[in-house]
């Protein structure tokens, strides 16, 4: 899947991520296989894509985790739970203000405030 297809003038770049579990170790029924086989999929993906992982225990609870989450996040973007803050870039040897960056803040109604890295994924390079 790494050498790109070109279909008309444009070049697609493809990649897998592939979760596997294990009958009867990771699940006795079709319904629990595919959602850990899902769980170790995701865990691929957040590696770095373009990976296999088999299923291990406690793969099953992160993608619960992060599902709560992405709930969440709907709700707290219907109720308005998030607050956008600008900050100024300044550069130190002259004081003039060149930019600003703009900070996405969740305030969780339970939880309090939510860091930005649990709810903004990094970028992060397949190696």
């Amino acid at each position: 899947m790494r050498p790109p297809v070109r279909i008309a003038d444009v070049e697609i770049h493809t990649s897998a991520s592939v979760g596997i579990a294990f009958y009867p170790n990771d699940g006795a029924d079709i319904e629990t296989l595919l959602a850990r086989a899902d769980a170790a999929m995701y865990s691929a993906k957040e590696r770095g894509r373009n990976a296999v992982q088999c299923f291990m225990p406690g793969m099953d609870t992160a993608t619960q985790e992060k599902m709560r989450l992405e709930n969440d996040m709907r709700i707290a973007l219907e109720q308005n739970q998030f607050e956008l803050h600008y900050q100024p870039k300044v550069n130190t040897a002259t004081g003039v203000m060149h930019g600003a960056e703009a900070l996405l803040r969740w305030h969780h109604p339970v939880r309090g405030a939510i860091p930005p890295a649990e709810f903004i994924p990094s970028r992060r390079k397949a190696g």
